[in-house]
Formats: structure tokens, sequence, C-alpha cells
């Protein structure tokens, strides 16, 4: 069985157990008026009411806090790898290594009591649950060793009933250690350097989004405020495991907003005080119509600045008026010459401006080649190169006579003259 499977089962329990799960989260209240809900609320109940009376019977061989006989106990077919295995009682168990277990069973009652300890002890509990989540399912051997125990998927599904009813009973403590994760994204990154990013996308992706529906408003803007504070760290200050989980915030952070009426989203634009991230969020919901005499540079330039990925198929889809578009060319151009884009970052920016042939490219790239430096140049070179059609071979070798490349541009220079 491969990782995706065994990360969709945690899935499953961190995120398909909130969407069926009441609006707590905490200390979120409830809305009386509000119709969908009610209507969740009711769901829900129906669903525990459900899940209590079928439960055991669906438990590979007991219940969820670990007691109860296990399939294959005393029978010789489990060997003494399961037998004891986790310190402390089922009530309270505060170790767990998947190393420790022959069989599938046992090893799935212990983590389900292990995680039950760990949601418990707050903050410090719930980094330790994600660490253990990262070495059992993310990397090797625990990630081997969970293959061997579960065998091929059809063998695995059958874990999903009790992870769904796990996260339908521990929901507000999912939400704390949700926020807990969001809190030292964004305040202590470096915590998070050896982690994987798959276990970090179960919450930023898997679940992050359904957090309007179980908690009250004043603790999604505490969200809302972790999630901006990450976004606004530098990449290259944060680990790799937390850069890999921006877009899914971002994707996060646009479902948190309320609806609006376009009306209201260009009210709220043009009154400005916003951050990038709350106007491109706005933007989204808007048609080129809607925003002719809006600044989209103001709005979303830091953005494209900072991190151009996420705004680029929005300005697309905006088409800029050609004052916009001056500004926003002179926003990334400051930013590729500085060396902070990505190299593919200018093909990209040509690509989705409308920029997709030489004529077309042609100012933008020679004006980066102008503002560009050794290390830059070559990022525009190889855009113009890539264009349909592309430059013919006097301009080619005019560039070449006119700046500096770096090592690796100057040999793919070379190696065309030799074709």
């Amino acid at each position: 069985m491969n990782k995706v499977m065994t990360t969709a089962l945690l899935v499953v329990a961190l995120g398909l157990g909130w969407l069926l799960g009441s609006q707590t989260g905490g200390g979120g209240d409830s809305d009386a008026t509000d119709a969908r809900v009610v209507s969740l609320q009711e769901e829900n109940a129906r669903l525990r009411r459900a899940l209590g009376e079928r439960g055991p019977t669906l438990d590979p061989g007991a219940g969820l806090q670990g007691t109860g006989p296990v399939p294959g106990a005393g029978t010789g077919t489990t060997g003494s790898g399961g037998a004891e295995p986790a310190k402390g009682t089922p009530e309270e168990v505060t170790e767990f290594d998947i190393a420790t277990f022959d069989h599938p069973d046992k090893a799935f009652r212990a983590f389900l009591a292990y995680a039950d300890t760990m949601l418990k002890r707050g903050p410090e509990g719930h980094l330790a649950l994600l660490e253990t989540i990262n070495e059992t399912f993310a990397e090797k051997p625990g990630e081997r060793i969970v293959e061997q125990l579960l065998g091929d998927e059809d063998q695995a599904v059958r874990y999903m009933y009790p992870l769904i009813r796990f996260a339908l009973n521990h929901d507000a403590q999912i939400v704390d250690m949700t926020e807990t994760i969001f809190k030292t994204m964004a305040e202590n990154p470096q915590r998070f350097r050896e982690l994987d990013d798959d276990p970090l996308e179960m919450f930023t992706e898997g679940v992050a989004v359904m957090l309007p529906g179980m908690v009250d408003a004043k603790r999604l803007e505490r969200f809302r405020g972790y999630a901006v504070a990450m976004l606004e760290t530098p990449e290259d200050s944060q680990p790799r495991s937390v850069q890999r989980q921006r877009r899914d915030i971002q994707r996060a952070m646009e479902s948190w907003a309320p609806p609006v009426s376009t009306e209201e989203a260009l009210q709220r634009l043009r009154d400005g005080n916003l951050k990038p991230e709350e106007a491109a969020s706005l933007l989204r919901r808007l048609g080129p119509e809607d925003v002719r005499g809006l600044d989209l540079d103001a709005l979303v330039g830091p953005l494209l600045e900072r991190d151009g990925w996420r705004v680029m198929t929005l300005i697309s889809r905006l088409r800029p008026d050609p004052g916009s578009m001056a500004k926003l060319d002179a926003r990334f151009l400051r930013a590729a010459t500085s060396g902070s884009q990505h190299p593919q970052m200018v093909r990209t920016w040509l690509h989705w401006t409308g920029r997709r042939s030489w004529d077309k490219s042609r100012d933008f790239i020679e004006a980066g080649l102008q503002a560009g430096t050794v290390k830059t140049n070559g990022h525009f070179l190889m855009a113009a190169m890539g264009m349909r059609p592309p430059p013919d071979d006097e301009w080619i070798d005019w560039a070449e006579r006119t700046y500096e490349f770096d090592d690796t541009t100057r040999l793919f220079l070379k190696r065309r003259r030799e074709r």
C-alpha cells in the first residue's frame, strides 16, 4: 500500500470526521438562526446515534480505546511484537512505535489510544502526535512497516469507519490541534524542519477549509491571523515542509471569507486597508468588468512580488487595463531582476498575460535584460527562446554580445551555435 493511501486514511479521520461533526471547535457558538448550521447539527446527532449503535461491530476487533479481543489473539496468528503495544494503560498511552507490532488491529487500536492521550495534553501533545504521524506514515521505516501490516487498499479501507467515529468523538480537540499547527507555522516554523509535508497537508488542505462550520467568527479570525503571518514570512526562512503549505493556506483563507455581494466586495476594495491576501480573495469573486478603475497593483502587487504563483491566474482573468498592467510589469521586473522569483516565473508571467510570441514579449524581456544581473539575465533570455515564434538569430547574437550571462546560459548558447 502506498503513502497516498495511508495518508488518505488519516485525512478521513481528521477531515471527513470534522465535516460530519457538530459546530464545536472549543468554544464556538452555534447560530440558531442559520438553517444550514441547524441542519448540520441535526444530521450530526443522527450520525452520532448511528455510530454509537453500530460501532462495536465494525471496529476491527475492539472498541476505539484499545479494549477487547484482537482477531487472532491467542491463536498463534500474532507474534510477540504486539503483546505490549505501548506504555501506560489504554486510557493513558504515552508512546507509539509502529515497529513493535506485527498485527494491524493491535497497531490501529494502540495508535488511536495514543492519539486520544496526546489530543488531551494540549499544544505539546498536539506536536508530539504530529511528529508520530510523520514517523509512522510519511518516513521510513514507519511507512514501509505500515504498508506491510495493512497490505493492499482493500484491507486498509476497513479501518475508515472507526477512524471517522474517532474523529467525531474528538472534533473539538482536533480543532485545537489544528490551531496549534497553524500557530507554530506562523511563529516557530523551524519546529517543523524535520517533517515531511504530507502530515501538515492533512490540516492545511484536508481540514482547514471546514473551519467556518466548526468555529465561531472570533476564533476563525485568530486562524486568519496565523495564516496571514505564515504567508507574509519570507519563504527562505521557512522549512520546506511549511513552504509547501502556502498555496493550501491561501485557498483555505479564501474559503473562510463570508459570502459577499459584488457591491460589497467592490466597496471593501475601494475603501482599502486590506492585506493583499484579503484583496485577492475578494477579487476572485469579481469579473473583468467589475474591476475597472481599481488599482490592481496596489491591491495585489505586493503578493505578485512576493509569491507570484498565487495571483498570476487571477490577474490574467481580470485582464488589467494598460495602466495597471504597466505597474504590475514594473513590480514583477523588480522581483525577477532581484532574483527573488523562480526562473520559470518570467515565461509564466508572459504566458498568463497574453504575451506568448516574440513580438508581444520583446519589450518586457529587453527591459528585464537591461535591469538584470549575470544571475538573472539567463531567465529572460530563456524566456525569449521559449516564445512561439522565438526571436531571430540576429537578436540572439546581439543579446549575447550585449549582456553578461552565467556559465549555464553561456554553455547553452555555445551548443546552440554548434548545431
